[in-house]
């Protein structure tokens, strides 16, 4: 019996401390518990791995830029591409018929060196002759057309080079003469103009140079154009001859 009561007081006791514990956590305000602040190497090594991503974003970024301005660049390069093709065509071409046009040139050459020049030769000889006093009597013409005179009796030839100023300037006027002979048609009596041509000659090699032009007009008008009054003075009173200033 006495430890029943006991048993009893014992589980009154309980139930009163347990109501006590009750009414105390139910009157008791409440607290609120929140997580503790981070400490300050946490906090650097989060601000480290922040900053390591955007270096590593960033990167990425240039990456991606450079890749498109790569493909911009790319595009303007194959435009530039076209554009030299384009180019180098046009001057294909032109070089294609600068190179046409060069090969009729050596052809008409070969022609001009077989044909033309034997017969320039013999008729600038001719004049030569007339003007030289019979000097010369041969004028020869190298494949590159340059000059050289045989004098009268002397199988050596001289070339222009050689010869005084004088007679080198009688040559290259005989040999133009020939030219025109050659080239202007006679049947048309092209005038024949020439300006200064006589103005390097001395007194007497002008006066056979004027002599010869004097025949010559016969065949064809000649203007005579010159800076000097020689020329007028030898030729003044000359028959079929007229003289103007100007």
């Amino acid at each position: 019996a006495d430890a029943r009561q006991q048993a009893r007081e014992a589980a009154l006791y309980r139930d009163a401390l347990r109501a006590q514990l009750t009414e105390q956590e139910l009157s008791a305000p409440a607290v609120s518990v929140s997580a503790p602040l981070p400490s300050g190497a946490e906090l650097s090594a989060e601000l480290a791995r922040v900053q390591a991503m955007l270096t590593q974003e960033r990167t990425r970024f240039d990456t991606l830029t450079g890749r498109i301005r790569a493909l911009d660049r790319s595009s303007d390069l194959e435009a530039q591409l076209a554009q030299k093709q384009e180019q180098l065509q046009t001057l294909q071409g032109e070089y294609d018929a600068i190179a046409l046009a060069m090969d009729a040139l050596s052809q008409a050459n070969t022609v001009l060196q077989n044909r033309f020049s034997p017969a320039l030769g013999a008729r600038a000889a001719e004049i030569f002759s007339h003007i030289t006093g019979g000097r010369y009597d041969r004028v020869l013409l190298s494949r590159d057309f340059s000059l050289s005179a045989e004098p009268a009796g002397d199988p050596v030839g001289r070339s222009v080079r050689l010869l005084s100023q004088g007679a080198a300037d009688q040559l290259y006027l005989a040999v133009r003469l020939a030219i025109c002979d050659m080239v202007l048609p006679a049947d048309k009596r092209v005038p024949l103009i020439l300006d200064d041509a006589l103005v390097t000659f001395d007194d007497d090699r002008l006066h056979a140079a004027l002599d010869y032009l004097l025949e010559e007009s016969q065949r064809r008008q000649i203007l005579l154009f010159t800076c000097q009054k020689r020329e007028m003075d030898y030729l003044q009173g000359k028959g079929n001859v007229i003289v103007t200033e100007l």
